[in-house]
């Protein structure tokens, strides 16, 4: 969760309960598929997000991740970076700190 970027006083925000309320409902969703592991219950709520979480995450192939990123920043997207990897298995999302 510490690679995943997130907007200045999100997560004081969220800490103090300003929550959206489809957070939930998006977790009711397909909460059965993610492993928080030590997440918090704030970073739940930030990782679902409808805000936040939808459209953001491009794959690509490990060895063109730093070309990919590189055209996120000359667009302006300072804060693009990796924050997890594809493996090979059944569909599921684990979260690690």
């Amino acid at each position: 969760m510490t690679d995943v970027p997130l907007l200045g006083q999100a997560r004081a925000l969220a800490e103090q309960g300003f929550l959206t309320g489809a957070s939930s409902r998006n977790w009711a969703g397909y909460g059965h598929d993610v492993d928080l592991g030590t997440a918090s219950l704030v970073d739940k709520a930030l990782l679902t997000d409808p805000q936040t979480s939808g459209g953001l995450l491009v794959a690509c192939e490990a060895a063109d991740t730093e070309a990919v990123l590189q055209v996120f920043r000359d667009e302006g997207f300072a804060d693009a970076r990796a924050i997890g990897e594809l493996k090979a298995g059944p569909p599921r999302v684990f979260v690690r700190p």
